[in-house]
């Protein structure tokens, strides 16, 4: 049996199969673990594995791409519905005393014209909304486009993902700086090509990173403290 081995204040034993044990101090025995421990402190990087600026582009335009696949299989769903409900199936001109809606009626359809706008504008905020915040929110911090390119966002210090709420509030800053400030948004998004973490502005905010999902489980934040990064990958 290999000798014990201590790290960050904890005690570990490699079992004869590669699995590793943890000492449990309060209950007086060795625990089975799922990872090995992590690694002498001289082997922690000074900083996590940053995702190029390329990589972050890359994953961006998959994801719009994957993104707009199910958005507009939804607005093309609904769309001849609306249509059809205010007498305009296929977007025919109603005929000389045939019913339709109020809305259908203002000036030759243009209210079901601003019906579909404003479904079409609901659609394609909602689809893209629910799928950045759930999936960077996420414990892997990752989009498909972001698995695809091998990155995934998490907190700069502790590697830890960053939760609902600050990817709720990292896309909200970015669709702010494009929607609202033009020129802002496209330094935010620029902004990494030049930072010495490759952060865009919306990550300073929240204060993520984007990182390369294949670097060791730990690392030391820009603070200089060591942290563990407990992500499932």
């Amino acid at each position: 049996m290999p000798e014990p081995i201590h790290r960050d204040g904890v005690w570990w034993r490699e079992q004869p199969d590669g699995t590793w044990l943890r000492w449990n101090a309060d209950a007086s025995t060795w625990e089975p673990q799922a990872h090995p421990p992590p690694p002498p402190e001289a082997e922690i990087p000074a900083v996590p594995a940053l995702a190029s600026w390329g990589r972050r582009v890359g994953a961006f335009v998959l994801d719009w791409l994957i993104v707009a696949i199910p958005a507009g299989a939804l607005q093309a769903a609904l769309m001849p519905a609306v249509f059809a409900a205010g007498g305009h199936p296929e977007g025919r001109q109603v005929m000389p005393g045939e019913h339709v809606l109020d809305l259908g009626q203002v000036s030759g359809g243009e209210g079901l014209l601003l019906i579909g706008g404003a479904i079409s504008l609901a659609i394609y905020l909602a689809v893209p909304f629910t799928y950045f915040v759930i999936l960077h929110g996420g414990k892997r911090g990752q989009t498909i486009g972001k698995r695809i390119l091998g990155i995934r966002v998490c907190d700069e210090n502790t590697g830890l993902p960053i939760g609902y709420w600050r990817a709720l509030g990292r896309l909200l800053i970015t669709w702010g700086m494009w929607f609202l400030l033009y020129i802002p948004g496209i330094l935010d998004a620029l902004w990494p090509l030049w930072d010495d973490r490759n952060q865009a502005l919306h990550d300073k905010v929240v204060r993520s990173l984007v990182v390369k999902v294949n670097q060791a489980p730990e690392w030391r934040s820009f603070s200089g403290e060591s942290k563990l990064s407990q992500v499932n990958r």
